[in-house]
């Protein structure tokens, strides 16, 4: 079965030799059409997660929460859950899901508290949602991410949780913001694999993508924000993260101040992008009193030195952790 990297590799140079009908079959097979013009992919639907995969990615969230502590940083983790999950109504009956599916995000959230996280449950959370506005889509139909809508939902939940932290209450906050929304339209990195002819049957409708305008800093009575703080908060993450859903910049919006964005493609990995943050000058000139670390749920199949997921970027779990102490301590 291919998985999330090899889905990756079919579009690049790995199907360079191939025919084109054979390309489009190769890609097409990764995905499950669902009702109503859903598309899901299959990696989602095969594939239990190892029990000792997950117990040394907490061993390593957990040992990296205790270095940042030791270095003046509140590491949370935002635990996104899959698509699959929300809009599991959406996938055809008779599918056959996973022995541990039912439970999978649930043993990811209590192995994270046991390791001394809060962890906000967005696998409630966002079925609430759908109950209350059932007509806000929170995931794409034909892409693997979230709407705006949807990360909406983890950015207030998360900044809730952030806000429990006195020096981190929107009443400390220095930075005022307005919100203004703009059409955008999504290409669908699902319906990217499906063959040319079947494309015009999935497609998402344009969406309204947040814009949040920092106003003014409470400190400097009206200044411009060439006066703004620095950012007291990052978000690091994989494309989940990326600018267009909002997720930064709408945590910001909640706790009125600057948060900084760290991002890269999900094949970068979690560890590497992490370390390359840490690394960056933004972190060295300035720590945060608070990082968001972005784990979907079915990143607890992959710990550091899986490299069929991870690719070059895969290490051993005490080669990232050393890393980490010898930058953050």
């Amino acid at each position: 079965m291919v998985g999330r990297r090899g889905m990756l590799q079919l579009g690049a140079a790995g199907l360079a030799g191939l025919a084109a009908p054979g390309i489009a079959r190769a890609q097409d097979n990764l995905l499950l059409r669902g009702r109503d013009g859903w598309l899901f992919p299959k990696w989602d639907l095969s594939r239990q997660t190892p029990p000792e995969a997950r117990r040394r990615i907490l061993q390593v969230l957990g040992e990296t929460r205790r270095i940042f502590a030791a270095g003046g940083v509140d590491l949370n983790i935002l635990l996104i859950p899959s698509r699959t999950r929300i809009y599991r109504d959406m996938i055809p009956p008779g599918t056959a899901f996973p022995a541990d599916f039912q439970g999978r995000y649930a043993a990811g959230q209590k192995g994270l508290q046991d390791a001394g996280f809060t962890i906000a449950n967005l696998a409630e959370a966002f079925p609430a949602q759908r109950q209350r506005q059932p007509d806000q889509p929170l995931f794409f139909k034909t892409d693997t991410h979230w709407t705006p809508g949807g990360c909406a939902i983890a950015a207030h939940a998360m900044a809730m949780q952030l806000a429990r932290n006195p020096a981190l209450s929107p009443q400390t906050g220095q930075v005022r913001s307005a919100v203004t929304y703009r059409e955008d339209e999504h290409a669908g990195d699902l319906r990217n694999l499906l063959p040319a002819a079947d494309k015009r049957n999935f497609q998402d409708p344009h969406f309204w993508q947040p814009v949040i305008t920092p106003q003014v800093t409470a400190a400097s009575g009206g200044a411009s924000l060439l006066d703004e703080p620095r950012a007291d908060v990052a978000a690091v993450g994989s494309s989940f993260f990326h600018q267009r859903y909002g997720l930064a910049a709408m945590i910001g919006y909640h706790l009125n101040r600057s948060v900084a964005l760290a991002w890269n493609v999900h094949q970068i990995g979690p560890y590497k992008t992490m370390l390359d943050y840490v690394g960056s000058s933004g972190f060295q000139q300035g720590r945060p009193k608070a990082i968001v670390w972005g784990c979907h749920e079915l990143d607890f199949e992959s710990p550091p030195d899986r490299s069929a997921t991870w690719g070059q970027n895969a290490m051993a779990d005490d080669v990232f952790l050393n890393r980490m102490k010898q930058v953050v301590g």
